[in-house]
C-alpha cells in the first residue's frame, strides 16, 4: 500500500488503528533533502528561544522529552544540548527519522503518524513535550493536541507552537506566487482561541500564551522585529503570525 493511495490503511508506523493516509502526510519527507535550504534560521531560532529557552528555561535535566513532529531535528537537538534526561524524536517521515538518528544517535528516533501515537508510543508518557509547527501539517490539529496532551505525565509540560489561522491569507498569497511550491501538505492553520480551547479540553492549564512573531519576519529588519516580539510577546497572542503556549498537567 503506498502512502498516496489516499485509502483507509494501517498506520504507517504498524499501529492498530486505520485512518486515510496520502502524499500531503509525507509532503516533507519527500523534500527532506532540500528542506534544509528553504528554512528560515532566523524564524527556527525564535522558536528555539521561546519554547525551549522561555518557556521551559533549564528544567530539562533529568526529564523524559518528546520532541512530536520533529522534521529537520533542532528541537530533538536542543533538548540533548540542554541537558534532557532522555530524548524521544518522532515524525511520520522516514527519511527525516533516519536523517535524524544519524545526526543525533543519543536520541531515540521512530517513525510515529501524530494521528496514531499509540502504534508508537504504546502507554509511553513524558515530562515534557514540545511540538513546534507541526500540528498545522496533520489532517486535525484538535486530535494532535489532545493525543500530546495525553501523553503527558502529572505536573508534565506542553510546550507548542503553530501559525496563526488569522494570517492565512499571507500562505495563499505566498502560494499563488510560488513561494511554496516545495511543500504541497497539509496547511491546516489554528485560530488562537481554538488553541485555548483545546488546552482546555484536553485539562491543561495554559502558564502561557505569547507570540513568536508580531509580524512576517521576512519584512522587517530582524533586531527591531525581535525587540518587538519580545516587549508584546505577552499580548500579541490573538495577532501574531506565530502562536506559542505553555500548558500543564495536573500533577
Amino acid at each position: 500500500m503506498t502512502a498516496g493511495s489516499g485509502a483507509s490503511t494501517p498506520s504507517p508506523v504498524g499501529g492498530s488503528g486505520t485512518r486515510s493516509v496520502t502524499e500531503k502526510d509525507f509532503a516533507y519527507d519527500r523534500i527532506w533533502h532540500v528542506w534544509g535550504s528553504l528554512v528560515s534560521r532566523y524564524d527556527t531560532d525564535r522558536r528555539l528561544e521561546v519554547l525551549l529557552g522561555d518557556f521551559v528555561e533549564n528544567g530539562l535535566a533529568g526529564k523524559r522529552c518528546l520532541d512530536a513532529g520533529t522534521g529537520l531535528g533542532f528541537f530533538a537537538q536542543e533538548l540533548d544540548r540542554r541537558g534532557a534526561g532522555e530524548v524521544v524524536a518522532i515524525d511520520i517521515g522516514p527519511s527525516l527519522v533516519e536523517r535524524l538518528q544519524g545526526l543525533l544517535p543519543a536520541a531515540d528516533c521512530r517513525v510515529a503518524d501524530m494521528m496514531d501515537l499509540e502504534a508508537a508510543l504504546g502507554g509511553e508518557t513524558f515530562d515534557v513535550i514540545v511540538c513546534s509547527e507541526a500540528i498545522e501539517h496533520t489532517p486535525h490539529p484538535r486530535l494532535a493536541v489532545l493525543g500530546l496532551a495525553r501523553r503527558l505525565r502529572p505536573g508534565g509540560l506542553l510546550a507548542l507552537s503553530c501559525p496563526n489561522r488569522a494570517w492565512r491569507w499571507l500562505l495563499s498569497v505566498a502560494q499563488a506566487i510560488g513561494l511554496r511550491k516545495h511543500y504541497t501538505g497539509y496547511e491546516n492553520w489554528v485560530g488562537a482561541g481554538d488553541m485555548l480551547r483545546w488546552l482546555e479540553e484536553a485539562g491543561l492549564e495554559v502558564l502561557r500564551a505569547e507570540g513568536v512573531h508580531l509580524v512576517p519576519w521576512q519584512l522587517v529588519p530582524k533586531g527591531l522585529l525581535r525587540a518587538a516580539d519580545v516587549a508584546l510577546r505577552r499580548v500579541s497572542f490573538p495577532y501574531a503570525v506565530n502562536l506559542a503556549v505553555l500548558a500543564r498537567k495536573a500533577p
